[in-house]
């Protein structure tokens, strides 16, 4: 009989104790329910208005209720990224608990028509935070201005991290892209190349945008400039370009009071664009530049003159002085270039150039000054 009493004892004690946790599990959902509820209320403003201290009260109010959860930590990391504030120990911790993962459905079920549905299903899934809600659209906003800002330099890794964060399909993908191509060559290596200063070799071809009759044709131009690293935005090249006028017209130009008619061989233009990088996907980039430069315009003119007070090499006072066509050179165009090798581009730019060659007061003819080029040219 004792044996009996003891038995259903046990048997109610634990029945009691399930139901208590029942109750308490209950109850901390509740809990977490309506604190997450505040706490959007609270930081969305916040969010949009970059008050940090304020996300940061929110998120630890939020913490304490409720535990650690992926959209927390989600946030508690892109705070210290845009802080620049050391954010490794976040990080591991958020690929530790497969937060990825988690986000990746997250995204997924907020895709889908339903979606409404199933997060009222199981709230919990989604740590009480609404599908589509706004705080995940302004976090991805965030999430994308880190990825294309030159201010923050992330790691391969790390980028990989924000573009989930951000959404940002076509970024995964080339991160992806990367990825595999790394694999493919049985080996990985860094982007350290996009550090390096590039040298880049062009030849093409450059003519009139219409005009009749223009003074110069369709002719073949070749160059060799100096361009900056590619892992900014912002791209500086500097060089010279050569134009061998093989299809031009006589024009007059006009030396010491007497008109004089001339053919150039040449053309040299020395000066810079300034590029902005448009489109990087890993393998190909975009970049519409702007450039000025000085153009010298040949015209086989020269004469010897001596000066007392110079002496060259030979013991000879005299000199070499040559009149040529000399203004400015304005440009815009836009280049696609492909990577063919870990340092090494091809790629094909298309350009306009406006050349004011009424700026030089000797010369007579008047010179069309809108043209167009198109160049291939090799980066190394």
């Amino acid at each position: 009989m004792r044996n009996i009493s003891f038995f259903l004892f046990t048997v109610l004690l634990l029945g009691i104790s399930g139901v208590s946790r029942a109750q308490q599990t209950v109850s901390t959902s509740a809990s977490c329910i309506t604190t997450a509820q505040s706490a959007l209320d609270k930081l969305v403003p916040a969010l949009v208005q970059n008050d940090f201290d304020a996300i940061r009260d929110i998120v630890n109010v939020w913490e304490k209720d409720c535990g650690k959860t992926e959209f927390l930590e989600r946030i508690s990391i892109l705070q210290l990224l845009i802080s620049k504030s050391p954010y490794q120990t976040e990080l591991d911790y958020y690929y530790n608990q497969k937060y990825d993962q988690q986000l990746i459905k997250r995204w997924n079920n907020a895709d889908k028509k339903n979606y409404k549905e199933i997060y009222s299903k199981q709230p919990s899934l989604f740590d009480y935070v609404p599908l589509r809600h706004q705080a995940d659209s302004l976090l991805k906003l965030k999430a994308k201005a880190l990825l294309y800002s030159d201010s923050y330099q992330l790691a391969d890794k790390d980028r990989k991290l924000i573009a989930l964060f951000a959404d940002d399909f076509n970024e995964i993908a080339a991160q992806q892209a990367e990825s595999n191509q790394a694999k493919s060559n049985k080996g990985s290596y860094s982007d350290d190349y996009k550090d390096r200063v590039g040298y880049t070799i062009y030849a093409g071809t450059y003519g009139p945008l219409g005009g009749t009759n223009t003074t110069f044709g369709y002719n073949p131009v070749f160059g060799f400039t100096v361009m900056s690293s590619l892992r900014k935005n912002f791209i500086f090249e500097g060089g010279i370009k050569v134009r061998i006028n093989s299809s031009d017209r006589d024009f007059q130009y006009l030396l010491y009071n007497e008109t004089m008619d001339v053919n150039s061989a040449a053309s040299f233009s020395v000066g810079g664009n300034v590029g902005y990088k448009a489109l990087d996907r890993g393998k190909f980039m975009l970049i519409p530049k702007l450039g000025i430069g000085w153009e010298v315009i040949s015209t086989g003119l020269s004469e010897t003159v001596y000066n007392d007070n110079y002496v060259d090499e030979y013991g000879d006072g005299s000199s070499t002085r040559f009149h040529n066509v000399n203004t400015l050179h304005l440009g815009a165009s836009l280049a696609g270039m492909y990577r063919v090798s870990r340092k090494n581009y091809i790629g094909l730019e298309i350009g306009y150039h406006y050349t004011p060659y009424q700026w030089d007061s000797n010369l007579i003819t008047d010179i069309y000054n809108h043209y167009g080029s198109v160049e291939l040219f090799f980066r190394f």
